[in-house]
């Protein structure tokens, strides 16, 4: 480590990940697939994968639920 004074929770950290052999790698900003969700947290995949922005997918998937329920009471 490069930090010459470490706080109480990093000390602790430090200590617990000192048993694994691990190498970390920094991927800068847009070479990193993790970085436009984390840059658009009202964005939430949809089911092809794309990113919708607004209503949740859950929200999304709960409204055509409902819809198709309400379709098929009327119906019978």
């Amino acid at each position: 480590m490069t930090t010459k004074t470490l706080t109480r929770r990093q000390a602790r950290w430090a200590k617990w990940l000192a048993a694994f052999h691990f190498n970390i790698q920094h991927c800068p900003g847009r070479t990193n697939p993790a970085d436009r969700p984390s840059r658009q947290p009202d964005y939430e995949p949809d089911r092809d994968g794309c990113y919708m922005e607004g209503e949740s997918h859950n929200k999304r998937l709960l409204r055509e639920l409902q819809e198709k329920l309400q379709l098929h009471r009327v119906s019978q």
